[in-house]
């Protein structure tokens, strides 16, 4: 219906995989809450550390470090890489401050 209307659905994006592997990781927010990313599929996941799927949203590339939230009101999400290391990302919400996120690494 939507479609009929004009709307078109979201193009996607084609990530290599080991990229795509590279953002998962567990990464520390402003108040020193943890947030895991994991790879699924074509696209990652995002939640609390070790929660099951149901509780995990879903994020699909846009680009190369830019991800769409599925059911996330507009909210996207962006990777930053330095070098050959990815040491963050943002919550981008569409309105409001984005909320960044620390890489925290393996000990």
């Amino acid at each position: 219906m939507l479609e009929q209307a004009g709307a078109k659905p979201a193009e996607e994006f084609k990530i290599d995989p080991a990229l795509l592997a590279k953002y998962a990781g567990v990464y520390k927010g402003p108040s020193s809450n943890e947030i895991e990313i994991a790879v699924v599929g074509s696209g990652l996941t995002i939640g609390a550390p070790g929660a099951p799927a149901a509780q995990r949203g879903t994020m699909l590339p846009k680009d190369n470090t830019t991800f769409r939230g599925v059911g996330m009101g507009g909210t996207t999400f962006v990777f930053q890489v330095g070098g050959d290391k990815v040491t963050g990302f943002q919550i981008v919400p569409p309105q409001g401050s984005p909320i960044s996120f620390t890489r925290v690494e393996k000990e």
